[in-house]
């Protein structure tokens, strides 16, 4: 099986997790022997402090193959991206979070923008973990975008809602606005990504996140269902990460206030 196939097998693989329940201590020692202790893959110190249900077949099975596949592929230093490409991306996630904005002063501006948001609110109600926050808000937006397609440019969320799909630049600035919207700190991660053996990579986006089980990275083009991954490059410093998200705080107040002079 190709790459791309793969990842479309991995990205469509049904499973069942339930938070309500906690796994039985069989259940965690077999899902403990059966990943790799190698760099790369499954974060399994956020799965296994998080309330999960026994894990069926097609649950492990999934998880099997995605951590395999993460351990196949290389991503390089986000510096060493293209300009443009990151330069989109960030301009896209600050267009979601002045849209968001907007949603919140005026709600029902954007239909579908203001279904997604009610829902995620009723889901998150006296949720206090910010890591299942995180899986929440992950998964209820993945639901709103069924199908991975490249598309010309970044387009804005409420663009990407409507049409249903975006590639890994459009859904992680979406899913990137979405937990900042929320407080959930985040980075945009833009980079390439080399899978298996191949000599050139391609550009690709994914997000980081930080909650009380420390930082792991999501990748909401690759995998629909929620999974949280180690960090994929070491060589990032997640400290210059938080330079990178001051910067993009800054330009985005300064538009806010721009926004509100025009007024």
């Amino acid at each position: 099986m190709n790459s791309t196939l793969l990842a479309i097998a991995l990205m469509t693989t049904p499973y069942s997790l339930e938070p309500e329940y906690m796994c039985t201590v069989d259940t965690f020692d077999r899902f403990n022997l059966t990943f790799s202790q190698n760099e790369g893959g499954i974060n399994e110190f956020v799965l296994n402090n998080y309330p999960l249900n026994e894990l069926d077949e097609s649950a492990l099975d999934y998880f099997q193959r995605v951590d395999e596949f993460e351990r196949n592929a290389r991503f390089n230093d986000e510096t060493k991206s293209g300009l443009f490409e990151r330069l989109f991306a960030y301009i896209s996630a600050r267009d979601n979070l002045i849209i968001l904005n907007e949603e919140m002063e005026k709600p029902g501006t954007f239909p579908k923008l203001s279904q997604l948001i009610e829902e995620i609110d009723r889901k998150l109600s006296g949720e206090t973990s910010a890591t299942r926050s995180v899986k929440i808000i992950y998964e209820t937006l993945s639901d709103y975008i069924p199908e991975r397609k490249i598309t010309e440019g970044t387009p804005q969320i409420t663009e990407v809602l409507y049409a249903g799909t975006g590639d890994c630049a459009d859904l992680s600035a979406a899913l990137f606005s979405l937990l900042t919207h929320y407080r959930i700190p985040a980075y945009l991660r833009i980079g390439e990504s080399f899978l298996f053996n191949e000599s050139e990579g391609v550009m690709h986006a994914w997000v980081s996140a930080e909650t009380e089980d420390g930082m792991f990275d999501l990748d909401l083009n690759w995998y629909s269902n929620f999974v949280p991954l180690n960090d994929r490059n070491e060589e990032i410093n997640h400290s210059d990460l938080k330079e990178i998200d001051k910067i993009f705080k800054a330009i985005k107040e300064s538009l806010a206030d721009m926004k509100k002079s025009l007024k």
